[in-house]
């Protein structure tokens, strides 16, 4: 395959097992959005070449596992868990331009601006302080300073509630399982 052509899509995560019988796979997202791909109809798979290969999707559904997006296809012709095996490891790839619509541009990701917050969780308490914010591929990762220690907080919606910048305050909630670690 052409490099210029494989140079118009970007990967967006890897096919890490099948699900069922039917043919259905579970795909490891590597995107900010994964909700704006419910209605994409056509990912790319790397083929035993390493060239993209075109698979419609019959269908596909986003579920919240573990606090985690998990993201279920089932793709055309793939019939039955043999055929869904077959796949598992096989990147998946978008266009540009779909890839760019998952993605949060770097301007609006959070940064150094949010050091010194407060973390308030669902029932109006303190938490602790940000003290850093670390980048990460996926999305940007909060951390922060508690009486007990410290914890991790992974700024996506499961977790963010909203922002208040004048106040200096993040509200937050589903933190329990966070501050055990």
């Amino acid at each position: 395959m052409d490099r210029d052509f494989q140079s118009a899509f970007h990967r967006i995560g890897t096919i890490v097992k099948a699900h069922g019988l039917k043919g259905e796979v579970l795909i490891d997202l590597e995107v900010d959005l994964p909700e704006l791909l419910s209605e994409h109809k056509l990912f790319y798979i790397n083929n035993y070449r390493g060239d993209l290969e075109p698979k419609r999707v019959e269908k596909s559904y986003l579920a919240d596992k573990k606090g985690r997006p998990s993201f279920f296809v089932k793709f055309e012709s793939v019939d039955d868990r043999v055929q869904a095996e077959r796949l598992v490891r096989s990147d998946i790839h978008v266009s540009s331009d779909l890839y760019e619509k998952l993605m949060i541009p770097a301007d609006d990701l959070p940064g150094d601006e949010l050091i010194g917050c407060i973390v308030i969780d669902e029932n109006e308490k303190s938490c602790g302080e940000v003290v850093d914010v670390i980048e990460n591929p996926a999305h940007p990762i909060l951390h922060v300073a508690s009486e007990g220690g410290s914890f991790m907080i992974p700024f996506v919606d499961e977790y963010v509630l909203s922002v208040d910048d004048e106040e200096g305050i993040i509200h937050c909630c589903n933190l329990e399982p966070l501050m055990e670690v």
